[in-house]
């Protein structure tokens, strides 16, 4: 394309501007920070429309319907006319947690739960993830989920002005290392948020990566989202990963995702209220 371009036009330089215009892009306006702020509260909403749906012999799938309905209901209520392609739920529950497609699995007490509740609004994604339990977590799956929030906590308290993500990853992977984690960490520690695409990804100039040396500045959007994966038939099996979504700020940063962290919070217990689903009647 370019040599018919050259061709049709003699005499005219043409210049590569992908490298810039990526910089540019990881620099959001007021108003695509306005868009990814409705996009965590939709988020936020479409997973706590479906606490109340967990329990013991619930399949994986019908928590995602019911999710993926309670979010297009509410991009409809706030965007109407507005496009739903591209929004993804994940519901999976023990070892599927280490990220594998959901399942007619059925939920067990006890298991290692993850929830990913993700709305695009006009081509922007604002991912809420929530590591979760059902009923109960025994000892080694507590100890685990605790120090990755430990991890996930520090991230967060890293994400200000001037901040190279180099650094970020560095002090989080030293940080790794004095909890016993390194060999259990998966993938990066964060990155950048905002306009996304299914097929082609988000915006990869900006990532909480030892071998990512960008600078955040104000305006830039990340996701902080330090994820483990315990193999099969080790205590504590299965995928730990929370998600929260920084705008960086002139003086720090703000944390747009509204959904509380941890065992203190999401340790589901049944609801005795609740009529069985007909996956849990069989």
């Amino acid at each position: 394309f370019l040599r018919q371009l050259e061709a049709a036009l003699p005499g005219v330089d043409f210049v590569d501007i992908g490298q810039a215009s990526m910089r540019m892009q990881a620099i959001k306006s007021a108003e695509e920070h306005e868009l990814l702020r409705a996009g965590a509260q939709i988020a936020a909403q479409s997973a706590t429309a479906v606490l109340g749906l967990i329990a013991p012999g619930i399949a994986e799938f019908e928590v995602g319907i019911a999710a993926a309905a309670a979010m297009h209901r509410a991009i409809a209520a706030t965007f109407p006319g507005a496009g739903m392609t591209g929004c993804n739920v994940f519901f999976q529950s023990g070892i599927h947690t280490d990220g594998a497609p959901v399942t007619d699995k059925r939920v067990k007490a006890g298991e290692v739960l993850s929830l990913i509740c993700s709305p695009m609004l006009f081509g922007y994604s604002s991912t809420l993830q929530r590591t979760l339990f059902c009923e109960h977590a025994d000892k080694a799956s507590l100890c685990i989920w605790q120090k990755n929030l430990t991890v996930h906590r520090r991230a967060l308290d890293l994400i200000r002005p001037g901040a190279l993500c180099s650094n970020i990853a560095r002090e989080l992977c030293d940080l790794d290392r004095q909890l016993d984690l390194l060999k259990y960490r998966s993938g990066g520690y964060g990155q950048t948020n905002g306009l996304q695409s299914n097929s082609l990804g988000g915006d990869p100039e900006v990532a909480l990566r030892e071998d990512c040396f960008a600078k955040l500045l104000p305006g830039m959007v990340i996701c902080v989202d330090p994820m483990l994966m315990v193999p099969e038939g080790m205590p504590g099996a299965g995928g730990y990963r929370d998600t929260d979504v920084m705008i960086v700020t002139e003086a720090g940063a703000e944390r747009i995702t509204d959904f509380p962290l941890g065992p203190d919070h999401n340790i589901i217990l049944a609801r005795c209220d609740r009529e069985p689903t007909p996956m849990q009647k069989r």
